[in-house]
């Protein structure tokens, strides 16, 4: 994923997130921002490892720092890691308050969850 900081002055998330990345974010390249999610499976465990780094050039990024399950990207988004062998319907009915929860949305957020929601409906209508 690449994240665009070049509203560091204006943009409490991404002073948030620029404070979490530390040494990962480079003057060079300050604006552009990587964020990427490899995995590793273990053949003996039957189990995938979800491996995040970030960085601000590409072809070297860093792995994010964790604490036990947690990584530092935790902090700053609302990351939710779903079982794929779970009923994804269910939870989604389950947890969809906590997902959306547009309490804390300021102006900016509103304008941009109208820009999202005008063409997935315009595309709905369209279907129908």
């Amino acid at each position: 994923m690449t994240l665009d900081l070049s509203d560091f002055d204006e943009s409490e998330d991404t002073k948030k997130l620029v404070a979490q990345a530390k040494g990962a974010r480079t003057s060079e390249n300050a604006d552009t921002f990587y964020i990427k999610l490899e995995s590793e499976f273990d053949e003996k465990e039957l189990f995938g490892e979800p491996i995040l780094k970030w960085g601000a050039d590409l072809n070297n990024l860093m792995d994010i720092p964790t604490r036990g399950t947690s990584y530092a990207l935790d902090n700053i988004f609302k990351v939710v890691y779903v079982n794929p062998l779970i009923d994804l319907e269910v939870l989604f009915s389950k947890h969809k308050n906590i997902i959306f929860d547009e309490s804390n949305n300021d102006e900016n957020d509103v304008v941009i969850i109208n820009e999202i929601k005008h063409p997935i409906k315009q595309s709905f209508l369209e279907v129908f």
